[in-house]
């Protein structure tokens, strides 16, 4: 019987932009490691306990992936990026904003 490989859990180590105003919309490069295999991102205070919204991306490479950011409330937002190998999570990595 052979084992199942696992996917490797992706790591998210940089955003750019780092903010943007609350009507969302602004694309978001995150870059790291092991992002090819990304199901799912979310924006959102509380986004890493569960909340927050889902955002429309594009991977572009296995270090980067490219999301929309989906309108939000003024304030920090959590980012995570779900696979198949596990969450990467970003700790207010990113602000909303009026204006910006």
């Amino acid at each position: 019987m052979s084992a199942t490989p696992t996917k490797p859990t992706p790591v998210a180590t940089a955003l750019d932009p780092t903010s943007g105003p609350t009507s969302g919309g602004t694309a978001v490069t995150i870059t790291g490691g092991f992002l090819s295999s990304t199901e799912q991102v979310v924006f959102g205070p509380g986004a890493i306990h569960g909340g927050g919204r889902i955002a429309s991306f594009t991977i572009v490479s296995d270090t980067e992936i490219v999301a929309v950011a989906p309108p939000e409330v003024a304030g920090a937002a959590d980012i995570v990026i779900q696979s198949p190998g596990g969450n990467a999570d970003m700790a207010s990595a990113y602000l909303a904003g009026p204006g910006i």
